[in-house]
């Protein structure tokens, strides 16, 4: 019996018992009256009540939701709300809101715990589970954004996705156990499988591909995209790796970017740049550059760069420690440069034409009136002591430094003008005995 069916019980006996006989004729004619306006009296309430709170609630709570343009399906799902323009579908589905506004929870505790979170869109059993006053966050899939709860402007899409997400802030995670670990960590995208999987408080991360930096905990503004690549990357930060297992070992490195599969794959260091399939493979030192195909496969070593397409077909070498390059040595790892000239050349070079920008004097001080020009007994001494001429390598020195080729050209120049100023010291002498010669004989002839 309801509530205003006893009411007019109660009020008919009481009629009965206390008005004249006279009154007892006309009662069933107050009865009609009394219930068609006690009707009417409880239509008008039930109808303004619902203009007033314009919710709708299908579910097995004691009260009616509060609030006001609320939906809720379920038992228990916005059991006591107050905030506007929320929607709950499913058992438990934003059971603690409060105030929290324009939520939107499908799926069992769905965003159970939000209470004055807004914004909020989930999908999925306990999605956003633990989630408070976080707002504007998305999250598709069962267990996604699990843990968060003051953490927003985020998106998680897949089973588990950001699950530990606490007060992290503007995250994307896109796959099954995306971002699973991530608890302070702000402005991290993983698109995967498992991308950025343990991720703790490190930000400014993309990830896309499976298991893209899967062990990356606080490392920061790296980017991988390729299978497993950055793979084993903990707190290195500003990595760009892009590729099938590009920078797979990396753990600590920093400043490093690999473009092609397994490039700078066994990397430990820093400041290195990797562009071909595999180059850099087994590096593990820092400020090193490989371009091509396998380009410095099997170098370990500093600031070296590589250019080739195979590890045994190496084009140029070089050290960028003290600016030299080599051509002609196609597996020059190792290789130590002679001197100290920037070019080292093996195999030879063939050129139609040479030109060479002096950076010492030319030999014309040699026809100067105050040089000193040695005299051939004194040169004749330093070539039976030396066997080289003055100022002219040994050739040990050439065997071991090779020449620099504008000295030494302006050296033989020097000595090919000294040789000329010998040559005109012997023909001044020649004219001379050659005058003597004739004028003895004439004394000769004038004598006889």
């Amino acid at each position: 019996m309801t509530t205003y069916e006893l009411a007019l019980l109660l009020f008919s006996f009481y009629l009965s018992h206390s008005i004249p006989d006279i009154m007892k004729k006309v009662l069933p004619v107050s009865m009609v009256c009394i219930k068609t306006i006690a009707a009417s009296s409880i239509f008008i309430s039930v109808v303004m009540g619902a203009i007033a709170q314009t919710n709708t609630s299908y579910n097995a709570n004691t009260t009616p939701i509060g609030g006001n343009f609320s939906t809720a399906f379920g038992v228990e799902a916005l059991n006591v709300n107050s905030g506007s323009g929320n929607t709950a579908n499913g058992y438990w589905c934003l059971s603690k809101n409060t105030t929290g506004s324009s939520n939107t929870a499908n799926g069992y505790a769905a965003l159970y715990f939000n209470s004055t979170g807004s914004d909020n869109t989930c999908n999925g059993s306990q999605a956003l589970y633990n989630n408070t006053i976080g707002s504007r966050n998305t999250a598709n899939g069962f267990l996604a954004l699990y843990l968060n709860t003051i953490g927003s402007d985020n998106t998680a899409n897949g089973y588990w996705a950001l699950s530990k997400n606490t007060t992290g802030n503007t995250n994307t995670a896109n796959g099954t156990l995306a971002l699973f670990n991530n608890t302070t960590g702000s402005s991290n995208n993983a698109n995967g499988y498992s991308s950025l999987y343990s991720t703790t408080t490190g930000s400014f991360n993309t990830g896309n591909g499976y298991a893209t930096l899967y062990r990356n905990t606080i490392g920061s503004n790296n980017t991988a995209n390729g299978y497993l690549a950055l793979y084993n990357n903990t707190t290195g930060s500003n990595n760009n790796a892009h590729g099938l297992l590009a920078m797979y070992n990396n753990i600590t490195g920093r400043n490093n970017t690999a473009s092609g599969n397994r490039a700078l794959y066994s990397s430990k260091g820093n400041d290195n740049v990797a562009l071909g399939d595999s180059a850099g493979y087994e590096s593990l030192g820092n400020g090193n550059i490989y371009l091509g195909k396998k380009a410095g496969y099997y170098e370990t070593g500093n600031n070296k760069i590589y250019l080739g397409n195979d590890s045994n077909k190496t084009i140029l070498y070089g050290d960028l420690s003290t600016g030299q390059l080599l051509l002609g040595n196609p597996q020059p790892m190792g290789y130590a440069f002679k001197g100290t000239r920037t070019l080292n050349v093996l195999g030879g070079i063939l050129a139609d034409s040479v030109r060479i920008v002096l950076r010492s004097n030319w030999a014309d001080h040699v026809f100067a009136d105050d040089y000193n020009l040695t005299p051939l007994k004194a040169l004749s001494r330093f070539i039976e002591t030396n066997k080289h001429l003055p100022g002219i390598p040994t050739a040990k020195e050439v065997a071991d430094d090779g020449i620099e080729l504008a000295t030494m050209t302006a050296r033989l120049l020097e000595k090919i003008e000294e040789l000329t100023l010998y040559v005109l010291q012997q023909q001044k002498q020649l004219q001379v005995q050659q005058r003597q010669i004739k004028e003895l004989k004439q004394m000769i002839v004038k004598s006889k």
